[in-house]
């Protein structure tokens, strides 16, 4: 099997989205948070034909480790394109 670059794992990409997030948030005032992020699918919304969601927060309560979980839909991409196109 051929070792795969680090940069095409989905989960590196994940990780630089957040530290850019969470560095972003603390930047604009609010304080740091510790977050998990995985891909799945949003509890509700995620495949509605309107208003579809993107992903979900939850409050660090809900995990042992007090981390916040964070749900990136794995349709995203498909509505950033929706939006380009509507924005031009």
């Amino acid at each position: 099997m051929q070792e795969q670059n680090v940069t095409q794992l989905r989960e590196w990409w994940l990780e630089q989205a957040t530290s850019f997030l969470v560095e972003y948030m603390v930047q604009q005032g609010l304080p740091y948070t510790s977050v998990r992020v995985s891909c799945g699918w949003p509890s509700r919304g995620g495949l509605a034909l309107r208003a579809t969601v993107i992903g979900q927060c939850f409050p660090g309560q809900v995990c042992k480790d007090g981390k916040q979980p964070w749900v990136v839909s794995m349709d995203i991409e498909k509505n950033f394109r929706k939006q380009q196109d509507v924005w031009g």
